[in-house]
């Protein structure tokens, strides 16, 4: 491995992907790096949700009778549980290590993957405490996006990773209160998130060190506040991936709207995982793609995850970073200056300095526009990038080197508008009480529905429907949002009414736990669903609550049914 300055990427490069029914592809096996990448005597286990094994032929009873069993299966063994996400870390029985216990899971045919809960170790130190400059700013077009926006208070941008000096003079006006994941307390409950290492000091000014303010450094964003998750208490930087992760989840459920992890390891199942939790709940969630420099294999270009490689003031990629398939975008990692404790400032090179430039960047245009979704964030991010290979996406160097001042500019002439229901009614079920104003205002300010019995055992026994109204007749993007609360699991339906054909199209599909079930979906082919003359929009909200035991419940309490549109 490349020695690097300061602590760059925690360097995890986990073991190969595990397939969806055996434990570890072709006869592979996972294995450790003493001192990079080592065992805990756990594995982090994911069942088969219930979507994946009803498509897979299985009756609604059967899938939820399978997801039972598999939670069963390793209940005694359980450490931690990462609800958001259905991920169960285990201990490692008697008789078995991190291979065979794998193997004998995914032998069940029951769970999406069964991978180790790695413990991850920082190799860095620092190397340079001197401001000289930020070659980084001017490569990536930075100051075109400041002339724009400099970023909202209001826009969260989060860090999973060693925690944050709190007093550093750069960084301090911008902290909200964090999580310490590997204590399980928020700093509300007594949990710190002082950084323990100096590398979180160092990703969190690359993200969004205040600008403008006469000394020091400054981050992609200036004004957007800074969540400190710290993912350890070791003061090495180790921390496990199921520390790693947990933290990201809770950064989402905060209100972090970019989240960024400067760890490896991010060929894990898991991480895809909980990218898919962070995008749903309209997050971002970026990870450093490691220091090894080699090929990342092509089975874990996540959907739901961005993933940073390190590249040069000369917009090459840097010798140590990874590349592949997988890579969505590289940003600058060699020679990044930044915050550092105790209130200074020190170099740093690696893939750890690459991933917050992109995470501080989405955080700036979340502020630019705030109605745009992941994906729409995303398509200002990447397609603007500066062509490091062949034509746009390559199999190398991803979109390219990330061009802030352009993705700002698409930001700012792409910037859409919300749309509240103006009306609802319920299709099928009894309405009980609350308005239009709920839906619209949310947070536990609920309408509510009752349903029938007979409604429950033929479809769904609450059926809402909303009318909402477009300001503009082209309508690129359609962002349908959807929040419901329960008493128990429910299963969500939503649909839009095709004005071609007056037929009710289902978007989307999925189950959910009780409390608060959060749906935010990029409708396909969004114009088709806007009515010519008027924009006038129909939506549908089908849930259907059903027991794990016990009796069926029938009321829900709406929470959220608004929209997100971009002409």
């Amino acid at each position: 491995m490349k020695g690097i300055s300061i602590l760059a990427a925690l360097t995890v490069i986990a073991g190969p992907a595990i397939s969806q029914s055996l434990g570890v592809p072709n006869g592979q096996k996972f294995v450790e790096k003493p001192g990079v990448l080592e065992f805990s005597g756990e594995l982090i286990v994911r069942p088969l949700q219930f979507d994946a094994l009803r498509a897979r032929g299985f009756s609604a009873l059967e899938s939820m009778g399978r997801l039972q069993r598999a939670r069963q299966r390793v209940q005694s063994q359980m450490v931690q549980y990462l609800k958001n996400t259905d991920d169960i870390i285990v201990k490692i029985p008697a008789g078995f290590d991190e291979n065979s216990y794998s193997k004998a899971l995914m032998a069940t045919g029951d769970y999406q993957y069964a991978e180790p809960n790695w413990i991850c170790h920082p190799v860095l130190v620092p190397n340079d405490t001197y401001y000289n400059n930020q070659w980084a700013w001017p490569k990536i077009s930075a100051p075109t996006a400041w002339d724009i926006n400099q970023g909202s208070t209001s826009v969260i941008v989060s860090n999973c990773d060693t925690g944050v000096q709190h007093s550093h003079p750069d960084l301090a006006a911008s902290l909200v209160p964090g999580y310490n994941a590997a204590s399980n307390l928020s700093e509300q409950q007594g949990g710190s998130t002082e950084d323990i290492n100096g590398h979180g000091t160092h990703t969190a000014g690359t993200m969004a060190a205040i600008g403008n303010n006469g000394l020091g450094v400054c981050g992609a964003t200036w004004r957007c506040k800074i969540m400190p998750i710290r993912v350890t208490n070791n003061s090495n930087g180790s921390a496990s991936l199921g520390d790693l992760l947990e933290g990201a989840q809770w950064a989402v459920d905060h209100g972090a709207e970019a989240i960024n992890c400067s760890y490896s390891g991010v060929t894990s199942s898991a991480v895809e995982t909980t990218g898919q939790y962070i995008e749903n709940a309209g997050g971002e969630y970026c990870w450093a793609a490691g220091n090894d420099g080699t090929q990342l294999p092509s089975n874990t270009d996540w959907q739901h995850v961005t993933i940073v490689g390190a590249s040069t003031s000369t917009d090459g990629r840097a010798s140590f970073s990874n590349y592949g398939i997988p890579i969505d975008v590289f940003a600058p990692g060699v020679s990044i200056l930044s915050t550092y404790p105790t209130s200074s400032y020190a170099y740093a090179d690696g893939t750890s300095m690459a991933s917050p430039h992109a995470t501080g960047s989405f955080g700036l245009l979340a502020s630019i526009n705030p109605n745009a979704s992941p994906s729409q964030l995303e398509t200002f991010l990447y397609t603007t990038c500066f062509d490091m290979g062949g034509g746009g996406n390559d199999n190398t160097y991803g979109w390219g080197r990330i061009n802030l001042g352009a993705a700002a500019q698409m930001a700012n002439s792409n910037n859409g508008a919300h749309i509240n229901p103006t009306a609802y009614r319920f299709a099928a079920g009894q309405y009980i009480s609350g308005d239009v104003n709920s839906l619209a205002n949310g947070d536990d300010n609920w309408l509510r529905g009752h349903g029938s019995l007979n409604a429950y055992i033929a479809e769904s026994p609450i059926i809402l429907e909303v009318d909402m109204t477009s300001p503009s007749a082209t309508v690129s993007v359609l962002k349908l949002n959807f929040e419901a609360h329960n008493t128990q699991n429910m299963m969500i339906k939503l649909r839009l009414k095709r004005w071609s054909d007056n037929t009710w199209v289902e978007v989307d599909s999925r189950l959910y736990g009780t409390t608060d079930g959060a749906v935010q979906i990029n409708v396909p082919s969004p114009q088709q669903y806007v009515r010519s003359g008027d924009n006038f929009i129909q939506a549908r909200a089908a849930v259907k609550l059903g027991p794990l035991g016990g009796a069926p419940a029938f009321d829900s309490f709406f929470d959220v049914f608004n929209a997100d549109i971009t002409p």
